[in-house]
């Protein structure tokens, strides 16, 4: 990796000048290498020249975000220049206000920190986030070390009360196993501050198993095994917070929280940190520390694997073999992972063998046994085959048609907590498919999955919130608010609907710069997949990514931009650029109509 003569670029108005420089103070004191453009520009320079060379020789940017940062052009184009180099951004916001025209595309999915009212009492936060982004070596929490809690764990009799509630609750025994009596004891020994059973009743909540399925409970057991230093809780509250699952999402936090996991010694953590640091997901490209976590990763899951005999490690490791993350691509390898997982019945196992059984990757396609595979899986309540299970039945792919049967299937995946099968069943309630069309209960499930953070779901409901027969001003500023953050997390779907509602003013003021960056960015999606001769698009769903096929109404929404995106070019003089999207509007509307 080059050397860079900076560590942080402090980007502000230099009306909150006062802060930028305690902000820089504070860093410097605790050996972060800062550049402030008041002090590091000599006097007579160009700025413009001087701001690009500042940020190419540093590591990342803190941007001070106030009232007057948010309407500064000069703001603006730092900011430009640091996405476009990958350089991480952490917004310091000493203020509560909404992020606006290009901030609002470039900080809302950065790492952030609510600094207001008092900036100055947040430092020490700052400068543990900035190490975090950074790579340095630092102390994440006041949580116990693994080998603490570990003393505590071997020393406790609450050990052995866990693996009996365990094996009630094992998998293995099917109809025998007592769910409900598993998940009371779970809770009542979670209640003693046993981290184990903290997070293992966490699980139950997230899934819904032997209790009610509850976002918010299952977020306070998995913050309690993380306050007690249990690796797997930190995962799963991490990923509570990156995706918004329950709350308000916060790639900071998550970030912190899977970082103290994969320090901790889980292996899914370090593989999962190989893969963000590697794409950039949580706001930091790395590809040294992403090669070294995939490696630590690999190490760790065969460790856990061979000498634990830890399912999910196994499954897990099946899963790199399959995709190819972190390790070189082999089907047969991934599935030898996956059967020594099954032979625990571990249900994430059962399910990935469906999905081999469907693209024949290690085995020979055969669509019956993914159907079964995935039933048994279901049976398992893993939800995610649970819904993927109705859906054979109501399509008829690898069994008997049976509608009835698909959506009592789907049902139970989504009172369960699966979006996916939230948002399917919202959608069809709303147009009566395969079941009777239900307007509150379509309003009732895409509520629900949206709560869980479904991109999906955000666009469907904005969507259906838009197209009411009387629209309320109040219903477009909803369907707004959900179009722009469904397209601000990459749902590429909704960026025409969010362009639209710039253009026409719809929701929100009308502004012809915002409507024209999402319609730009709806079209350079669409140029990607010409050229790569695959027009299926993968999308993020909250958590999960799902292909999505450029047609039907995604196409249509994407030809209709185009009339929009035209008179933009035409009005600023980008004839050029106008004739260009009319061709490919007119290609497109004659494959619509057969000619």
């Amino acid at each position: 990796m080059a050397e860079n003569k900076y560590d942080v670029f402090i980007s502000y108005s230099t009306k909150d000048k006062l802060i930028a420089e305690g902000v820089c103070g504070y860093l410097e004191s605790n050996r972060i290498r800062c550049f402030i453009a008041y002090r590091d520009i000599p006097k007579g320079e160009d700025w413009a020249q001087a701001i690009p060379i500042a940020l190419r020789a540093s590591r990342m940017m803190v941007a001070v975000f106030s009232k007057a940062f948010n309407v500064s052009d000069q703001t603006d184009n730092e900011l430009h220049i640091a996405s476009h180099r990958k350089i991480p951004i952490l917004t310091f916001r000493i203020t509560d206000d909404d992020f606006d025209g290009a901030k609002e595309y470039f900080l809302a999915k950065s790492n952030w920190i609510d600094a207001f009212p008092h900036p100055e009492k947040q430092f020490g936060e700052l400068l543990r986030s900035v190490r975090v982004l950074l790579g340095i070596k630092v102390e994440m929490s006041e949580h116990p070390s693994p080998v603490e809690t570990s003393k505590i764990e071997a020393s406790s009799e609450a050990e052995q009360r866990m693996q009996e509630i365990m094996a009630m609750m094992d998998p293995a025994l099917g109809d025998k196993r007592d769910k409900l009596q598993g998940a009371y004891n779970l809770r009542k020994l979670a209640l003693t501050g046993y981290p184990p059973a903290e997070y293992q009743i966490g699980l139950c909540y997230l899934d819904g198993i032997g209790v009610l399925q509850s976002w918010k409970e299952s977020k306070e057991w998995f913050s309690k095994g993380a306050e007690h230093g249990h690796p797997k809780a930190m995962r799963q509250l991490a990923m509570m917070y990156h995706y918004g699952i329950g709350m308000s999402y916060n790639i900071m936090k998550a970030l912190e929280l899977y970082i103290e996991s994969a320090d901790a010694g889980d292996g899914v953590s370090m593989k999962l940190l190989g893969r963000f640091f590697h794409s950039g997901e949580l706001g930091v490209w790395d590809n040294e520390r992403s090669q070294q976590y995939y490696e630590n990763a690999l190490n760790r899951l065969w460790e856990l694997s061979i000498e634990q005999e830890d399912p999910e490690a196994q499954c897990e490791l099946g899963f790199s073999f399959l995709d190819g993350e972190g390790v070189q691509l082999d089907h047969y390898h991934a599935v030898e992972w996956f059967r020594r997982a099954i032979s625990q019945s571990y249900p994430p196992a059962i399910n990935a063998m469906a999905i081999c059984y469907r693209y024949g990757w290690g085995v020979k396609r055969d669509r019956r046994q993914e159907f079964e595979w995935k039933l048994r899986a279901g049976e398992l309540d893993f939800r995610v085959a649970q819904n993927s299970t109705g859906n054979n039945y109501i399509a008829g792919i690898g069994c008997d048609i049976d509608v009835a049967l698909g959506n009592d299937y789907r049902k139970r995946a989504a009172n369960g907590g699966c979006v996916m099968a939230q948002n399917d069943l919202a959608f069809d309630y709303q147009y009566g498919n395969n079941i009777e069309a239900d307007e509150r209960m379509a309003d009732y499930w895409f509520e629900r999955a949206i709560e869980g953070g479904s991109l999906g779901a955000m666009y469907n409901y904005a969507v259906k919130k838009m197209s009411a027969a009387e629209v309320k001003d109040e219903d477009l500023h909803v369907a707004f608010t959900l179009l722009k953050r469904s397209s601000i997390m990459g749902y590429v779907p909704a960026y025409a609907s969010l362009g639209n509602c710039y253009f026409y003013g719809k929701g929100t003021e009308k502004n012809d710069v915002e409507a024209y960056r999402w319609y730009s960015k709806l079209l350079e999606e669409y140029e990607k997949m010409v050229a790569r001769h695959d027009m299926r698009l993968s999308v993020p769903t909250g958590g999960s990514f799902r292909y999505t096929d450029f047609k039907g109404v995604f196409k249509d929404d994407f030809i209709n931009m185009c009339d929009s995106l035209i008179q933009l070019y035409n009005k600023d003089g980008k004839e050029k650029e106008a004739a260009h999207l009319k061709k490919i509007q007119s290609t497109l509307k004659e494959e619509s109509s057969g000619i």
